[in-house]
């Protein structure tokens, strides 16, 4: 499985990097458990988040799953939220964005994916 980052994705890992120093190790085991995952139904670890048009003719479905961080030994439900979405293929995965859960605790889920999608809009529509 082909798996891409976003810019957004690569500025908050670097910024989290500061706080979260076993962030990379985190992102690794991301890398093995999506093929796996991706695109799946499974219960609060992976779900479809929302539909949002890229443009008149496509949608996309944003997708966020939860994996744990290293750095605060509380699992998946204090960990990460990653949002992804399909770009052409099951095969490929285009990270949108990651945060820690207490920063969006509270948060638009959705509304947080619509900037994201708004964010990396040129590279989404370059995919296809």
């Amino acid at each position: 499985m082909k798996i891409e980052k976003s810019e957004r994705f690569k500025k908050q890992i670097k910024n989290l990097k500061c706080k979260y120093q076993k962030i990379h190790e985190d992102i690794k085991d991301l890398k093995s458990e999506l093929p796996k995952l991706a695109f799946r139904e499974l219960g609060k670890t992976n779900y479809k988040l929302c539909s949002i048009k890229v443009n008149k003719a496509e949608t996309k479905e944003i997708w966020k799953i939860r994996i744990s961080c290293s750095d605060n030994n509380r699992g998946k439900s204090a960990g990460y939220r990653i949002f992804y979405c399909k770009l052409t293929s099951d095969k490929e995965v285009f990270l949108l964005g990651i945060f820690i859960k207490k920063d969006i605790e509270g948060e638009n889920v959705e509304k947080i994916a619509k900037q994201l999608v708004e964010a990396s809009r040129d590279a989404i529509l370059a995919s296809n």
